[in-house]
């Protein structure tokens, strides 16, 4: 029986991925030459710690952590307080999820700081349960499902109760770890074949809500 609906936040709540998709790619050029879109890919759902980890061990760059971290934060700091929207449909869904007594969480690789800008913004802090952010847990975000079992556990379910919408490879492989039943949401940003690894694409939200709300209110 459904219990729970966990959202991850980027690409899923709201349009961030569109406008990440501007800045991000040529910051990280800029820090390695040799970054291409194939590289990109892969850090897709990371957390911002887990992408300076990555790029450390793997490419000589010359930013700190601090450095680095203030870079993001800056740009993100911009992103979700001016420009970021919801989703189409998904206020809608997560609505209609509440009203049938469903609980709902978020459950990203972000830190608290920039959930909570989109939270505030947005007015949702009635709407969620359950918030949980990369600086929740210690150790690796997303590809690790440790967020998700986390976020289960805060919701009082247990994961075959629960369903997770991702829009990446990583809380993909996150969600389905943590023994989620995992919907990926193709927001036209992500049109990857990693979609695939998920149990359902949908292009629409209105598109699960017909597949888990057959019956009305």
């Amino acid at each position: 029986m459904l219990k729970a609906i966990i959202f991850d936040l980027d690409g899923v709540i709201i349009n961030s991925e569109y406008y990440w998709s501007l800045v991000e790619f040529d910051l990280l050029r800029s820090l390695v030459p040799s970054w291409d879109k194939e590289k990109h890919q892969t850090i897709i759902g990371k957390s911002v710690s887990d992408v300076y980890s990555s790029l450390r061990k793997n490419y000589p760059i010359n930013l700190s952590c601090d450095e680095f971290m203030k870079v993001y934060d800056k740009i993100a700091c911009d992103l979700y307080a001016t420009k970021v929207e919801i989703c189409d449909g998904c206020l809608e869904f997560a609505l209609d999820a509440k009203k049938r007594g469903l609980k709902l969480g978020i459950s990203s690789s972000s830190p608290r700081k920039w959930i909570d800008l989109v939270v505030n913004r947005f007015k949702l802090n009635e709407l969620f349960d359950v918030i949980v952010s990369s600086d929740d847990i210690p150790g690796s975000s997303k590809p690790s499902p440790d967020l998700y079992i986390h976020t289960v556990r805060k919701l009082g379910v247990v994961n075959n109760e629960s369903i997770a919408i991702e829009d990446s490879k990583n809380g993909i492989i996150a969600a389905k770890a943590a023994g989620i039943y995992c919907v990926a949401f193709n927001n036209g940003y992500n049109n990857h074949p990693d979609l695939a690894l998920a149990d359902l694409v949908i292009n629409k939200f209105n598109e699960l809500k017909v597949k888990f709300f057959t019956k009305p209110l």
